[in-house]
């Protein structure tokens, strides 16, 4: 976290999760769905919680509702924002490499856990 509040490359993993959750690359997953699923895997911060002036929500919807305008996940191709088809529901879908960097994401984090659990004393301790 950037200081004391969220920023949006804090919430690039939490996204990707919320994606892979919602149906991976083969579903779209609509702004308001992220927006909410974010909302409830996110813990604020007190500063995350300020309202914002003028405005009926607080700092963490403002950095959401940037994640989304600056097209963060898009720009790291790992995300594409696109229309379907069919029924024209919009929304962010996972791209093969917003896949590879969970995957990536969730080893690094099992090997600190490994490596944390594998402490061992020095041979003379045994």
């Amino acid at each position: 976290m950037e200081g004391d509040r969220t920023s949006e490359r804090d919430l690039i993993i939490p996204a990707l999760e919320v994606l892979f959750a919602s149906g991976g690359s083969d579903y779209l997953v609509e702004t308001r769905v992220l927006t909410r699923e974010l909302r409830k895997r996110i813990k604020p911060t007190l500063a995350d919680k300020e309202m914002l002036k003028g405005r009926n929500d607080d700092r963490l919807s403002q950095v959401i509702r940037n994640l989304v305008s600056h097209r963060t996940l898009e720009k790291q191709g790992l995300a594409i924002y696109q229309i379907d088809k069919i029924d024209k529901q919009k929304g962010y879908q996972l791209t093969k490499k917003g896949i590879e960097m969970l995957w990536q994401n969730k080893k690094e984090a099992e090997q600190e856990e490994t490596n944390f659990g594998q402490l061992r004393l020095p041979l003379e301790d045994y």
